[in-house]
């Protein structure tokens, strides 16, 4: 409170004097903020702030406790920094004191912890205090057995199907499945390597923001790939393995090797080429034959020699230990060493800003994307070179994948709009080398140039899609028509015949006459048509047509016989008396008839054979007139 008190001294003799006292309350306002950002594997750093109106400053003392998941229930808490006598200073009429609380790596156990700020003085009974709660998302694996069921969990809300439904794998009852998020990288087990520069150009405080940086991705890489590991290997002027992959077992663990526990030298430059020979050359980073291995070679420098570099570059490449290798270039750096560092183009990463928080944020993020994508599927159709109208036809669809994908795989044949095939949920582990077959019973002319797409969906999120097209080359053997059809074909001297031939199949055949075993001359050969004159004298000869073409790769031949009968033409018969004659088109058959009162003497019909008709011509006679009367003629 305050007031006017009196305070005597006794000093020799009785004096008085007035004191104007002011006592010092506990600050009104005690605040935790957070000054960075809260994600697994990164550094975070609380400010306690206190707050007071009264204008006189006094020191006070700062105490930062934890109440985490083993000690918050039964209300224990341990201390974790104290800080004595922090000065306090003025503000527009107000009196403010602080402290900071440096967290490094955050780790799994550091989820849903109750960080704790609390003030005090020694003439104060009592103290003030603020609260902060730790809350980021850690991404989990989770167990059941019950394969119907659905895992129960807050953190992700996205699962696969049981493994127990997936097509073509069989587990015995009992069998724990593990049902695991998909949002996260799809991996299923990685060695990496962190290749880091720690030479004079980095400097003491960007090194920092490195161990969060390497960090983050650690965090990221092993909870959503538990089997994956991480090393660590240090250059400047000299490489050294820090840790291999197989050092740190656990993720807690690993995170504090990483956040605080890289060392800094900073007193040297860096020997980029010498780094990298290092890294194709050495075994002790612990590389697993049986896991994915891949480097992430990041440098804050530049070569004195750059044609070494590159040439140490493209003998790390050669050396095959990595299957991919990542660069990446902070701040001072050479984008052509970056380039020949990195096994693809888009695995170069640069940042000019690196030790802005939010700028390396970004190209952590960036590099955690580039490295859980999931490339596209290698998708090949392919169709056997026969092709044969009337035969069947399989093809193949031929599936080349990253392994190793916590996922599973959907395989879908199409033509045009329509779906004529479906496989789905194959575990994605043994898509890499995988064949799937289509059948076409019987082909048909109508399937030659048709399209047959087979499209692979990894299921991760989102899908990844490859697919390829196929397009069919159906081939036919010629088929042969001739018409007219009736064979043989009898003509008379002087007469014309006109024979069509044509031949189906695919590709078009060709079409060629023959007499004999010699074709016919081109003036004779109209479009498929043979155009015949006979000669003066009779004759029997055979014309062959020949289709010709082409079916996978061999020729093929087909062939008809017509044979033609030229035959000489009979006399011309004149119709008997008081009678009539027809004769048929063709002159080969004449009918004859008389007038009424008239009876035909021989026969009614006469053929034409060998340019001679086959009887005499008939003759008419008058019927007798009793005969007329007596007979019922």
């Amino acid at each position: 409170d305050e007031g006017i008190y009196t305070c005597i001294l006794m000093v020799n003799a009785s004096m008085e004097s007035n004191f104007n006292l002011q006592l010092l309350t506990p600050p009104a306002d005690l605040e935790v903020t957070n000054r960075s950002i809260v994600a697994l594997g990164k550094s975070v750093t609380l400010e306690c702030t206190a707050t007071t109106t009264r204008g006189i400053t006094q020191n006070l003392d700062f105490y930062w406790l934890v109440f985490n998941n083993e000690t918050s229930g039964s209300g224990g808490a341990t201390v974790v920094r104290n800080t004595r006598n922090v000065e306090g200073h003025n503000s527009n009429g107000s009196v403010i004191y602080s402290d900071v609380l440096f967290i490094p790596a955050l780790n799994t156990s550091n989820r849903g912890s109750i960080y704790r700020c609390e003030i005090s003085n020694f003439d104060f009974t009592k103290t003030s205090s603020s609260d902060f709660e730790l809350d980021f998302p850690v991404p989990s694996c989770y167990v059941t057995t019950n394969c119907n069921g659905i895992a129960i969990g807050d953190i992700t809300t996205t699962f696969f199907e049981c493994c127990t439904s997936l097509s073509g794998v069989s587990f015995e009852l009992g069998e724990q499945c593990r049902m695991c998020p998909i949002s996260d990288c799809p991996f299923k087990a990685r060695d990496v390597v962190f290749a880091l520069d720690t030479s004079s150009r980095i400097g003491p405080f960007q090194f920092q923001s490195i161990r969060e940086f390497v960090a983050g991705i650690s965090a990221t890489l092993l909870v959503s790939s538990p089997n994956s590991s991480v090393g660590v290997v240090l250059f400047d002027r000299s490489p050294r393995t820090q840790f291999g992959v197989e050092e740190h077992t656990s993720l807690d663990e690993l995170l504090l090797a990483i956040n605080p526990g890289l060392p800094y030298n900073g007193r040297f430059s860096a020997n980029i080429g010498r780094a990298l020979r290092f890294l194709s050359s050495t075994n002790d980073t612990g590389l697993r034959s049986d896991n994915s291995n891949i480097a992430i070679f990041l440098t804050g420098s530049r070569s004195n020699n750059q044609s070494a570099t590159v040439i140490a570059a493209i003998e790390l490449h050669a050396a095959n230990v990595y299957d991919d290798i990542y660069a990446v270039g902070i701040n001072s750096y050479s984008f052509t060493e970056l380039r020949a560092i990195a096994s693809d183009p888009s695995f170069v990463f640069t940042s000019n800003r690196f030790f802005d928080s939010f700028r390396s944020q970004q190209l952590q993020q960036s590099l955690i994307n580039q490295l859980c994508s999931v490339p596209p599927p290698d998708v090949t159709v392919i169709a056997p070179f026969s092709q044969i109208v009337g035969e069947s036809l399989t093809l193949e669809c031929r599936i080349e994948a990253v392994k190793d994908i916590d996922s599973t795989v959907d395989i879908i044949w199409t033509t045009g709009n329509t779906e004529v095939r479906r496989v789905e949920n194959i575990p994605a582990c043994l898509i890499s080398n995988y064949s799937d077959f289509f059948t076409i019973p019987v082909l048909s002319r109508s399937d030659n140039n048709r399209e047959y797409q087979c499209d692979v969906i990894i299921n991760t999120t989102p899908p990844v899609e490859g697919n390829n097209t196929v397009q069919l080359n159906v081939k036919q053997p010629p088929q042969m028509v001739i018409s007219p059809s009736q064979s043989p074909h009898r003509v008379t001297v002087g007469m014309q015949l006109l024979l069509h031939c044509a031949a189906e199949g695919l590709p078009i055949p060709t079409v060629q006459w023959h007499i004999k075993d010699d074709p016919v001359t081109p003036l004779e050969q109209i479009y498929q048509q043979l155009y015949l004159v006979p000669t003066d004298s009779p004759n029997t000869t055979v014309y062959t047509c020949v289709g010709r073409n082409f079916v996978s790769g061999t020729e093929r031949i087909a062939q008809v016989n017509v044979t033609v009968i030229v035959e000489r033409q009979c006399p011309v018969l004149r119709a008997p008396f008081r009678g009539q004659i027809t004769v048929s088109d063709d002159r080969k058959m004449a009918f004859f008839s008389c007038y009424r009162g008239y009876s035909l003497r021989g026969s009614n019909v006469l053929k034409c054979k060998n340019g001679q008709w086959n009887r005499p011509r008939p003759s008419c006679q008058l019927i007798p007139r009793l005969c007329r009367r007596r007979c019922n003629f």
